[in-house]
């Protein structure tokens, strides 16, 4: 029988088995050469050989019960072939920077990938541009970027605007230890969580003094805090055991860390601006007990302000 694998530790043995013949069972009904690997599958397409993870699908099956796991298969490898095809009418005009401009957004993303569109935004956060086609999503490489004479910061900025015009995903609050607000908001769109780069222009009071904590666990979901006194180290706590089952759970698992976004004036130089403004908030378990460690400019800046009394 099929050991529990390293890329899908959520499937006991029985229900990995169960998984890895229905995906071998959809690749074969596509009647195109393929090749089983760890955690992958390699099939050859139209423009060429494709190698496609299935942590993910991995994940969307585990959220379900299994009499629903042949039409996520099914439906999955039906967007696969649907945007093998976009992508192909994609590459006749993708030179065109106005012809595509309205298709660019930003995603949220674990790392960078050198040649691809993207900056870091925080410690183990990135960004990157990708095009919204009709049936999936695809990252815009540096070459297909540079063809558009125009820098980084003005696609970023076109890719955001556009994310902006998304229609928002519901927002629900959730109360945490001592009342604590912690905001949850969730859909099914691959830009959910992305928005938390928009907490800022969004959400964050112009001239808030702390700015605001947040994470980023999956595709679907971002939680957020802003912060307005000493509970804040609640929230972090909160937070943390948030992070923890939602990356578990995915799909689309990006990170399990706490991020402060800092307020403007509180980034020393525009570097910091522009790609540090996720400042992680390092936490550990231990024993099975939780250890924070925030960094020096977060004590210093909210803690140490947050537990002054007011004057």
């Amino acid at each position: 029988m099929t050991s529990s694998a390293a890329w899908a530790p959520f499937l006991n043995a029985a229900e990995l088995s169960m998984f890895l013949t229905l995906v071998e069972a959809e690749v074969r009904d596509l009647g195109v050469p393929y090749r089983l690997g760890e955690g992958i599958v390699e099939v050859d397409l139209e423009d060429g050989t494709q190698s496609l993870g299935l942590s993910n699908l991995a994940q969307v099956c585990a959220a379900q019960p299994a009499a629903g796991w042949p039409d996520a298969v099914r439906k999955h490898f039906q967007l696969v072939i649907g945007s093998t095809r976009e992508e192909i009418e994609l590459r006749s005009f993708a030179h065109d920077f106005e012809r595509v401009r309205a298709m660019l957004r930003v995603r949220l993303y674990e790392a960078c990938h050198p040649d691809q569109l993207m900056r870091p935004i925080g410690e183990g956060l990135a960004a990157g541009v990708v095009f919204d086609l009709a049936s999936a999503m695809r990252n815009l490489t540096r070459e297909e970027a540079a063809v558009w004479d125009r820098t980084d910061a003005e696609v970023f900025d076109c890719a955001l605007a556009n994310l902006a015009l998304e229609e928002p995903d519901q927002a629900r609050t959730i109360r945490g230890p001592e009342e604590v607000p912690i905001v949850v908001v969730e859909g099914t769109s691959y830009y959910t969580a992305s928005r938390a780069l928009l907490l800022e222009r969004e959400v964050v009071p112009e001239g808030h003094p702390y700015g605001a904590l947040v994470i980023v666990p999956s595709r679907h979901v971002f939680f957020y805090h802003l912060i307005e006194d000493s509970r804040v180290i609640v929230a972090v706590n909160a937070l943390v055991s948030l992070a923890i089952e939602a990356y578990k759970r995915g799909p689309g698992s990006i990170s399990d860390s706490v991020f402060w976004i800092r307020p403007d004036g509180l980034a020393s130089n525009d570097s910091e601006k522009s790609e540090s403004r996720f400042v992680p908030i390092p936490w550990e378990l231990q024993n099975g007990t939780l250890y924070v460690t925030p960094p020096p400019q977060f004590v210093k800046d909210v803690l140490e302000r947050v537990a002054q009394p007011p004057s």
